[in-house]
């Protein structure tokens, strides 16, 4: 598949940087100025209660104690991304850049309580920082197979556990069997 904004990039069970091994990326930008993706299942220790309580004005903010915060990758650790499902009856809210016909995303706080405050609260998924690449540095990785390249599929996004995404993403469109690889570092055991 090719590279582009909206896909998924899974790291090759060999992945040679171990700060990237066994990550799910949902590419958020490419293009010829470089890249930017977000890892979308490893979870960091922040809450996103407290988070949103420091920038977002919602009365009741104990619905997100529950929600895991997402180690979005290393790169602007302080800056917030919402990956939320534009699928079925959930509005694509603005501002947001459509990522594929179900992923939306947006760094907008007023995105974030305007989800809250739907009838029906769609999926979504938090994450601090990012990755980046320069302009040909994805494209290179890829091609010296540190990375697997795939449609991003809002199932994998939203209902799959976080420390079964790589695995299952490996599993459903690759046909690598569960149980290939080093042990997920940050799973609960």
């Amino acid at each position: 598949m090719e590279l582009q904004t909206g896909t998924l990039l899974v790291a090759a069970p060999d992945q040679v940087d171990r700060a990237l091994e066994r990550t799910v990326v949902l590419l958020a930008e490419h293009g010829e100025d470089g890249s930017l993706g977000l890892v979308i299942n490893r979870p960091s220790h922040r809450r996103l209660d407290t988070i949103v309580a420091d920038v977002c004005d919602i009365p009741d903010t104990r619905i997100l104690s529950d929600v895991p915060v997402l180690h979005g990758g290393p790169h602007r650790p302080d800056s917030g991304w919402l990956v939320f499902d534009v699928r079925g009856e959930n509005k694509p809210v603005e501002p947001h850049l459509a990522l594929t016909d179900e992923l939306a995303l947006t760094a907008s706080p007023q995105v974030l309580v305007s989800l809250l405050s739907a009838q029906k609260i769609p999926q979504f998924l938090f994450a601090l920082g990012y990755l980046a690449w320069q302009p040909g540095e994805l494209e290179l990785q890829v091609a010296c197979t540190h990375w697997f390249v795939l449609p991003a599929d809002a199932s994998l996004v939203f209902d799959v556990p976080l420390e079964r995404r790589w695995e299952s993403a490996l599993a459903s469109h690759l046909g690598i069997p569960p149980g290939w690889g080093p042990p997920v570092p940050w799973a609960e055991t």
